[in-house]
C-alpha cells in the first residue's frame, strides 16, 4: 500500500493485482484500493471470491477494468461464474 500511488504512476503498468496480506480481512473489505487502481486506468486482477467481488462492485459501482481469477471456483463450474459475471456484462 505504501507504493500504489508510484505504482499507478507508472504509464508503462497496465495493472495491479492486490490482495491484503495475511491476518487481513478479505478482498472484499478493500473496495477503495481496487477503484484507485480503477480510476487511474489500470486493470484490476481480482484474485477474492464472487461474493467478494460483489461486495467491491456494489461499493464502487462497477466491475470495469476487473480480471477475475477465481481462486475458489474449479473448471466444473464455469458456467455458474459466466452467469454470475453477466449481472456485470462482462462475461
Amino acid at each position: 500500500m505504501n507504493h500504489l500511488d508510484s505504482l499507478l504512476g507508472i504509464a508503462d503498468l497496465k495493472g495491479v493485482q492486490w490482495v491484503p496480506g495475511a491476518g487481513q480481512p478479505d478482498c472484499g473489505a478493500w473496495p477503495e484500493v481496487y477503484e484507485k487502481i480503477q480510476r487511474a486506468g489500470k486493470l484490476v486482477q481480482f484474485l477474492g471470491s464472487l461474493d467478494e467481488l460483489d461486495r467491491v462492485v456494489d461499493r464502487i459501482g462497477s466491475a470495469r477494468g476487473f480480471v477475475l481469477g477465481c481462486q475458489s471456483v474449479g473448471p466444473t463450474e464455469r458456467d455458474k461464474v459466466l452467469r454470475h459475471l453477466e449481472r456485470y456484462g462482462v462475461a
